[in-house]
């Protein structure tokens, strides 16, 4: 893909246009074909060529341009002649030197890769630091593996062409696993830490086009060995893997093991990787630190049995306590050598070893066909990396990644990048750019545990209803409807945030029904759960208009600023024809209006009262939406450095009303684990495929205007608005947008479709909450994928699931019919 700027003045689908080759005293002529997105032209390519646009052409992007009958020894000529030298970095008395080197000439079997991630590794530490037991080049190139692109093939080459996805074996005369001699890169030979690399075919291997190269990154060396140290030819189903540590190896080892089945017990010496560890399918943990005799707690948990499969990272000071941990005929896989010095008497080895029955198996990574079997279980289970990527740091940045790495405070593989944006570089999945925002959260050493409640509510919405300006093909989109259990663990009290909306949503008030059957704003709507149900599934006993009268009298019902004094509310329907809250909704119980003129807290410009009066939870006052709409702050991690979950209600119904923003723009190019799988986007996807169509770019006076940091969209102001007072929820908006680019903030509003998609939910995993976000990287996982709604040329974005609306699990064929038969014709916003 040949990426250009975009354009003011760009050639007509059709046009012949000129492009000159680098090198090349030649000019081509080429198509343009049909543009899929504007401005923005796409044309297949067969060779993968350096473009040197003409004049008329210097502003084009994403344009990759059909070459008919070029000489292919010519079109890598112009390739070398634009680069034939590259930057590597050599270790220099325990640290890195940058250099520049002439990029080493290819053989015919000889493939020249684009590098664009190196993953780090324990033993590029230790060679750096001279703890590696193992003769070392002293000046050598460090890195272990890599992910790259292929730019060029040697004459021979027929297993690779231009663009293939590659990575490589780390010792590249390993194929059986039998040789005698080999060629360890990083080690014995110069490793990967260098822009360019070439390589022998032999030694490479194609990886899934669908994994980021940071994840494709750390496939050779930890993936690889982690493949082979769990077993994985084998099924773990019911059998239990114990995993020492939680680096590199043994987080892939820990997603593996999930994936295949197994009972996973892991140590630590951190209890907070041990409780990341359970986010990512941990089923019990041990502190070797609080447990220095772990070994005897691994047989307590397993009540005598011991463990299926040991994977050993100590070597002699943690073999000895592996055996013992292990059940009788069971493996300890030995991949590390973190410590030389020996703990206990190994005259019991060898007892324990005739004894239990058991092996010891050395791990040396795997063989070519392990790491093609490797390969092919991804390709058919698409399993992913990228929860076990701690750190992403620049290329620039090698000697602080180093630094990271050997100061052990990684959870899982360090990453170092090389690929960049085509203006500046923006770190994409990573929240590099996000400024510190001036919210005034008091940091508090009290926290309450926060659940999403999913109702497994979709509903249809119009989208100038919502949001404005709509684009076209964007007409409609579907929303979840999210509901959120907050704990306050201090006191025992349970406090539900908004409820979603009720299951049997045809015994909503009149005027809600007369909304819903007239189909204007909401087409299709769907409810498979109320939220007590799910509650109640999930061990929790017996507030968006859910089902509140399904709680007991003993639960009070919080609500707005000016809600009990609304005429339009109270006192509720059926005695107020036209309010659009149920009567038994507050029937019998304490109805709670939160007065926030009594409390002197401001926080991110909203009023604020300390629910609990520990710092654990505020209610902020966010008015707009309807009368009394209030949204919540929960502080998820205690100090010094405290972390909060945004609630965010109905405050907005649409990410893009306040993404992408002066703090953390739109990121260029767009990681492409952002974007759903869809041949509209190139890899990698430049920020212009969206911002060249930025719904406000049309409208505004303004001369400086920035589409990668100006909000797509804007609260409607339309007579349809879902708004009371679309001017005031601008307002509301305009100030969340300082909390979504805070470090320390996630953001969840009800209606947020990433939230289900990628974070845990208390349907799914029930003892799962929010509260790592930040240590998880949930923040990064869900921050973009609103893009995937936006119109994909002149087609809406992603695909829509729901049709109409739905009864009793099957679809409701006459639903409007019935709505507005119940609803008596009455009139009102239902709001």
């Amino acid at each position: 893909m040949i990426l250009f700027r975009s354009a003011e003045d760009v050639n007509p689908a059709g046009a012949q246009v000129a492009v000159l080759l680098v090198g090349l005293s030649q000019t081509v002529r080429a198509t343009i074909h049909r543009p899929l997105f504007g401005a923005s032209l796409r044309i297949t390519i067969p060779e993968y060529v350096v473009l040197k646009p003409t004049l008329q052409m210097t502003k084009m992007l994403a344009i990759v341009i059909k070459l008919p009958n070029l000489n292919k020894t010519a079109l890598q000529s112009a390739i070398m002649s634009e680069s034939t030298n590259r930057q590597v970095y050599r270790r220099s008395k325990g640290s890195l030197q940058l250099f520049t080197e002439p990029i080493q000439s290819l053989k015919s079997y000889d493939v020249l890769i684009k590098v664009q991630a190196v993953s780090l590794n324990w033993k590029d530490g230790a060679i750096l630091t001279g703890r590696f037991p193992w003769p070392t080049l002293d000046t050598g190139i460090p890195g272990t593996e890599f992910a790259g692109e292929v730019i060029q093939v040697g004459d021979s080459v027929k297993l690779f062409k231009v663009g293939s996805k590659v990575v490589s074996m780390i010792d590249l005369l390993c194929n059986t696993g039998n040789e005698i001699e080999f060629e360890a890169v990083g080690q014995s030979i110069d490793g990967t830490l260098a822009t360019h690399l070439v390589l022998p075919q032999h030694a490479l291997v194609e990886v899934p086009d669908y994994l980021s190269w940071e994840e494709a990154s750390i496939l050779a060396c930890a993936g690889l060995t982690a493949w082979n140290a769990v077993d994985a030819y084998h099924t773990l189903a019911g059998k239990t893997v114990l995993i020492q540590g939680t680096g590199g190896v043994s987080s892939v080892c820990l997603l593996l093991a999930t994936k295949l089945g197994a009972r996973i017990i892991i140590t630590s010496s951190s209890d907070e990787k041990l409780e990341k560890a359970k986010t990512l399918g941990a089923t019990l943990t041990i502190n070797y630190k609080t447990l220095p005799n772990w070994e005897v707690e691994v047989m307590r948990l397993t009540e005598g049995i011991g463990a299926d499969i040991v994977i050993d990272q100590g070597g002699a000071s943690t073999l000895l306590q592996s055996v013992r941990s292990l059940k009788k005929r069971g493996s300890v896989s030995q991949v590390g050598l973190l410590t030389t010095k020996s703990k206990g008497d190994f005259r019991e080895l060898g007892i324990l070893l005739i004894s239990k029955a058991c092996h010891i198996n050395g791990i040396q990574v795997g063989t070519k066909a392990d790491f093609e079997n490797f390969v092919s279980f991804l390709k058919a289970t698409k399993m992913r990396f990228d929860t076990i990527i701690d750190q992403v740091f620049d290329f620039q940045e090698a000697n602080k990644a180093f630094d990271y790495l050997i100061g052990g405070n990684a959870f899982g593989k360090v990453v170092i990048k090389l690929y960049t944006g085509d203006d500046d570089g923006d770190c994409v999945w990573r929240c590099a750019t996000m400024a510190e925002t001036q919210l005034h959260i008091p940091n508090s050493e009290n926290i309450v545990r926060v659940r999403i409640v999913d109702t497994r509510c979709w509903f249809t919405i119009k989208a100038e209803s919502f949001i404005e300006p709509a684009a076209l093909g964007q007409e409609f989109f579907e929303v979840p409807d999210l509901a959120f259990l907050i704990e306050h663990e201090v006191s025992g009290k349970k406090l539900m945030f908004d409820l979603g909306v009720r299951k049997d949503y045809w015994n909503l008030p009149a005027v809600v029904l007369s909304r819903l059957g007239g189909g204007v704003s909401i087409p299709s709507l769907r409810v498979a759960q109320d939220a007590t149900e799910v509650l109640e599934e999930n061990g929790i006993g017996l507030a968006q208009i859910g089902n509140v009268a399904l709680f007991p009298p003993s639960t009070s019902l919080i609500v707005g600023p000016g809600f009990k004094a609304s005429p339009t509310l109270m006192p509720g329907y059926p005695n107020h024809p036209n309010s659009p809250v149920p009567a038994d909704a507050f029937a019998n119980r304490e109805l709670r209006e939160i007065d926030f003129s009594t409390s002197a807290l401001t926080i991110g410009g909203f009023r604020a009262v300390d629910f609990f009066l520990d710092g654990s939870f505020y209610l902020l006052d966010t008015p707009g939406h309807c009368t009394g709409h209030i949204c919540g702050l929960a502080c998820t991690t205690p100090e010094p450095e405290s972390t909060f979950v945004f609630l965010g209600g109905d405050i907005c119904h649409f990410a893009g009303c306040f993404r992408p923003s002066p703090s953390y723009p739109l990121p260029n190019p767009i990681h492409e684990q952002v974007l759903d799988q869809d041949d509209f986007f190139p890899v990698p996807c430049p920020a212009s495929i969206f911002t060249d169509h930025h719904p406000q770019a049309a409208t505004t006076q303004n001369s400086s205007f920035d589409s990668r940091t100006t909000p797509f969209h804007k609260i409607s102001t339309k007579s349809s608005s879902a708004y009371t007072h679309p001017q005031i929820a601008q307002q509301s908006v305009d100030r969340l947008v300082q909390f979504d680019a805070s470090p320390s903030v996630l953001v969840c509003f009800a209606h947020d479709p990433s939230l289900a998609r990628y974070l845990p939910t208390m349907n799914s995993n029930p003892d799962l909450d929010l509260n790592a976000w930040k240590s998880s990287g949930w923040k990064e996982r869900c921050h973009w994928d609103w893009l995937n709604l936006l119109p994909r040329g002149d087609l809406p974005g992603r695909k829509p699931v729901l049709d109409g609306y739905w009864r009793d699990g099957k679809p409701w064929h006459d639903a409007r019919e019935c709505l507005i038969a119940r609803s008596g014709n009455v009139k009102g916003s239902g709001l």
